[in-house]
């Protein structure tokens, strides 16, 4: 029994695995071991499986397991607070290749991974994501989703990216009318919003025949774009994962219908969308990382800036704009008001936005 101890706490050590514990399992004669906070253990499992004598218990934080070709995931925890992360192994659905039931019994959310990303007509080498760039944009929405976002966990994944051209993407940020593209020889028809490097679209409810079956929005990525705002490699891994959170933002919050668009509705959402990036981030890494994203919004449109501002002041309630979008368009009152006061303020240097009266018109807004 000493020597299986020794062995567990050797092997901890040796995994880099901080607070940990090692604690008898209910009912049981094994061990477990319990972490008061986050356990990576991406692409340091060898031999495809976790050692015989290594069992998890509760894991405080997140829990990744990714890039190992894992086909079991026997020793895995019972409990994961934050992200259980098991992208790049050969285990699919819910069961392991031994058929055991084998995820947490509770867990914030379980992310496979697997963005869908698709090259239209970008032309090399902006046709493709790294492995490192899409590793990235991957786990930034998984950590914000799991923190407060609170929707379908598969959603992001369920929905496509394609890799455009700065001429497709202008294509179709300058059109008036729906355009088309073909995903897998199917037509699918769809109208953007504008947007300088990346493009959120959502299907018409009206053209059901030619959606394919896709019920989740999909995303237009203009790398080549994105690339010219980065003065370095890390700089366009963030961008790149700023933006595809940002239009992910946007669908996040497609849960009722507000059109046409208008400047009313580019004061309300985009900026909820970059409060949306900014608390992902935040969550992510709170130094470098986070600054460097918090001035690139800083140095967007007015519109945009303001989600520094909604972030700030902890303006997080996006789901309530999300589900009424409707009702609040027929309040014109509350909505003038709101709008005059943020264009406002961000028209003129000498005029700040205070939080509470910003607070105040945004709630009076969201509750009209």
């Amino acid at each position: 029994m000493e020597k299986t101890i020794e062995q567990i706490e050797e092997w901890i050590t040796s995994m880099g695995i901080k607070n940990a514990t090692i604690a008898n399992a209910k009912d049981s004669e094994t061990y477990v071991i319990n972490v008061d906070g986050s356990v990576n253990l991406q692409g340091k499992i060898n031999k495809k499986k976790l050692p015989e004598y290594i069992q998890f218990g509760t894991i405080k934080g997140t829990f990744d397991i990714s890039n190992n070709e894992m086909t079991s995931l026997r020793g895995c925890p019972k409990e994961v607070a934050g992200v259980f992360i098991c992208e790049g192994n050969k285990i699919n659905d819910n069961q392991d290749q031994d058929g055991a039931l084998s995820f947490p019994q509770n867990t914030g959310r379980i992310n496979f991974g697997h963005f869908q990303i698709y090259n239209f007509d970008a032309k090399a080498p902006f046709d493709k994501l790294t492995v490192e760039q899409k590793r990235f944009a991957e786990k930034l929405w998984a950590t914000g989703e799991t923190l407060f976002l609170k929707q379908d966990d598969r959603m992001a994944h369920k929905m496509p990216i394609f890799l455009v051209s700065p001429e497709t993407l202008d294509q179709y940020l300058i059109s008036n009318n729906p355009q088309k593209i073909s995903i897998n020889g199917e037509k699918v028809e769809f109208r953007p919003d504008k947007c300088h490097c990346s493009c959120y679209c959502h299907p018409f409810t009206s053209h059901k025949d030619s959606i394919i079956g896709l019920k989740q929005p999909f995303v237009l990525l203009c790398l080549e774009r994105i690339k010219e705002s980065a003065a370095n490699d890390d700089e366009y891994k963030w961008l790149i994962g700023k933006h595809i959170t940002y239009e992910f933002a946007h669908a996040q919050m497609d849960q009722s219908t507000y059109r046409p668009i208008d400047e009313f509705y580019k004061w309300v959402e985009d900026p909820l969308a970059n409060m949306i990036c900014l608390q992902c981030f935040w969550a992510y890494d709170k130094d470098k990382i986070f600054e460097f994203i918090k001035q690139t919004i800083l140095n967007e449109p007015d519109n945009q800036r303001l989600g520094w501002e909604y972030f700030k002041y902890n303006m997080i309630d996006w789901e309530n704009w999300a589900k009424n979008k409707k009702e609040i368009k027929g309040n014109t009152e509350s909505r003038q008001t709101y709008l005059f006061y943020v264009q406002k303020a961000f028209a003129s240097s000498k005029f700040k936005v205070e939080k509470m009266t910003l607070t105040r018109y945004f709630y009076q807004m969201l509750n009209a």
